[in-house]
């Protein structure tokens, strides 16, 4: 369960990251003076570092359960080039942490190998079916081959060579 102090915390954290980028490319700006994208994207990262008190807080719950790993780190680092190099203007910093949750949740969908136009309830209910079937099949075996070994072979007088027909054991007996 997510708390007050859980939001209040990535809240910040999240301020944190944007006020860091934002001074790390000023630093840039500097070593490199003439790539004008470094004061940009510096001047980007504090207008959307302004904006983080104003994400809603079921949004940065969101936020906080689909950032868990490694791959994760790497999709919201390269959500924050993609303000450097220009090729995202979020509106603020609710609309960048929402790009985040979307492209994580489309990545997921996609990583899915079930079908998509197989329902849950179809996928839950074929595996509890099979589940029971299993069950089912484990539960009659040990008396259906006591049965099968008891079948004996009866001549059949309805042939003139002689052959047998399997007889049933009155369990099986239409």
């Amino acid at each position: 369960m997510t708390t007050t102090n859980d939001v209040a915390w990535t809240r910040e954290m999240l301020k944190s990251e944007l006020e860091d980028q934002a001074q790390w490319r000023r630093e840039k700006a500097v070593e490199y003076p003439h790539d004008r994208r470094n004061l940009d994207s510096a001047e980007e990262y504090d207008r959307l570092a302004k904006t983080v008190k104003d994400i809603p807080d079921k949004l940065l719950v969101a936020y906080s359960e689909v950032y868990e790993d490694a791959p994760d780190v790497e999709r919201w680092q390269e959500l924050l080039k993609d303000i450097f190099r220009g090729f995202s203007d979020f509106g603020n910093a609710t609309e960048l942490v929402q790009a985040f949750i979307d492209a994580k949740r489309e990545e997921d969908e996609e990583s899915d190998p079930l079908s998509d136009t197989e329902s849950l309830l179809v996928r839950s209910l074929t595996a509890t079916l099979n589940a029971a079937l299993s069950d089912a099949i484990r539960a009659v075996e040990p008396q259906l081959c006591r049965n099968l070994s008891s079948l004996r072979r009866e001549p059949n007088p309805a042939t003139s060579r002689g052959h047998g027909v399997v007889a049933l054991p009155p369990a099986f007996a239409l």
